[in-house]
């Protein structure tokens, strides 16, 4: 079974970006997995057709259903997995959980890392993104509150499984980089 670091952020925290420079420069071996990715081929394979951005707005029930189905992929893979995802989702429902506790529950979570930026320049980031993605419109306070959210379920898997949780912020990337490598060689 694969050991997972959840790696998670808002949109526009550049959890993508310090992911993908941490991965050159680490000693360490492992493997990047977008869960949102994994959500799609799942649902693909139910023969169910949506966009990325769409699933936020699928029932909770077939939302959590689905999650399981994404870990038992995950279970299958060998070797240690940067599990790459979003905790609080935005949905006309509230917010949802982007991995729900009955999901953690069957991962053999190794660690937890919250990457984090300013409300100002996470807005000033998706604004780079206008036409790739479709999301809900938010202000700097709605981020702060989605950012404050994002926070309290992180710090509530790590409580539920033990694990250690590691909160960066990337203002600086090299600085969010060097954090980043240094929290997954110290496991």
């Amino acid at each position: 079974m694969a050991r997972v670091f959840l790696v998670v952020g808002i949109s526009g925290v550049g959890k993508s970006t310090v992911i993908r420079r941490a991965l050159k420069e680490m000693k360490k071996e492992i493997k990047w997995v977008n869960y949102g990715d994994l959500m799609l081929e799942v649902l693909k394979d139910m023969g169910v057709n949506v966009m990325r951005d769409e699933m936020k707005f699928l029932p909770i029930e077939k939302t959590i259903n689905l999650q399981e189905k994404v870990v038992q992929r995950i279970r299958e893979m060998p070797g240690d997995i940067l599990l790459d995802t979003h905790l609080a989702l935005e949905s006309p429902y509230g917010y949802i959980p982007g991995v729900s506790s009955k999901a953690i529950a069957n991962m053999d979570l190794a660690q937890i890392i919250v990457i984090e930026a300013p409300p100002e320049e996470i807005i000033k980031r998706r604004a780079k993104d206008t036409g790739k993605r479709k999301r809900l419109h938010q202000t700097e306070e709605d981020i702060r509150r989605q950012l404050d959210v994002d926070r309290a379920m992180a710090s509530s898997l790590a409580v539920l499984k033990g694990v250690p949780l590691k909160i960066i912020v990337n203002i600086d990337l090299e600085k969010a980089v060097h954090e980043f490598i240094n929290s997954l060689e110290a496991l």
